[in-house]
């Protein structure tokens, strides 16, 4: 409850200093458990997902930004979990799954760190193997500025269509070549979005 009711403060606010575009609202399921996708190029990422979602978010991040004690409060108020990067965090991966399969959103970005070149980069392979298990549809997100995002610049968020979990191709063995190709699928779908950021037509 607190994170839902700080947002709703929060909002007017921070959509003054940091103006957002908001684009395909319409395709976010309005209940149901799914994992939503975007590029990562900025850490105010998950915060301008949580700005234009109507639902709660539980995102998956690294381990590293959990260790400061206001970042590990604020985080944890935000219903963020970690995970150990190139370890085998099972707990972590099982709660993902749980999450999803209970009805919740599960945010994660693909391409496992920020871009530095503020261009959407490969996805790596967890996302599918997620997913997978949970057998879960993707809801893909575009996030465009021109250059570096920064206060009273425009950053376009975009909500492309639901891809369902059986548009991803894998099989229910699936395996490590399945899990790339469902990844490569992904993330592709995410830079058409991305790549949309300039044009015009809007909504809010």
């Amino acid at each position: 409850m607190f994170d839902r009711i700080l947002i709703t403060i929060a909002k007017p606010i921070a959509r003054i200093i940091f103006p957002l575009r908001v684009i395909g609202k319409e395709n976010i399921p309005k209940n149901g458990g799914f994992i939503i996708c975007g590029n990562h190029t900025a850490l105010l990422d998950p915060v301008f997902l949580l700005l234009t979602c109507p639902r709660r978010i539980y995102f998956m991040a690294k381990e590293e930004l959990m260790k400061k004690g206001i970042a590990k409060w604020f985080f944890k108020k935000f219903h963020v979990f970690t995970v150990k990067r190139g370890a085998g965090d099972i707990e972590s991966v099982n709660y993902a799954i749980d999450l999803v399969e209970n009805g919740e959103i599960l945010g994660i970005f693909p391409e496992g760190k920020r871009s530095r070149d503020y261009t959407p980069q490969n996805a790596k392979a967890g996302i599918a193997l997620i997913a997978h298990a949970a057998k879960a549809d993707i809801l893909p997100v575009g996030i465009y500025a021109k250059g570096r995002i920064k206060p009273f610049k425009l950053t376009t968020v975009r909500y492309g269509k639901l891809i369902k979990y059986d548009e991803l191709g894998m099989s229910e063995a699936g395996g490590r070549s399945e899990y790339k190709a469902a990844s490569v699928k992904i993330m592709d779908e995410i830079k058409r979005l991305w790549g949309m950021g300039h044009e015009k037509n809007t909504d809010s």
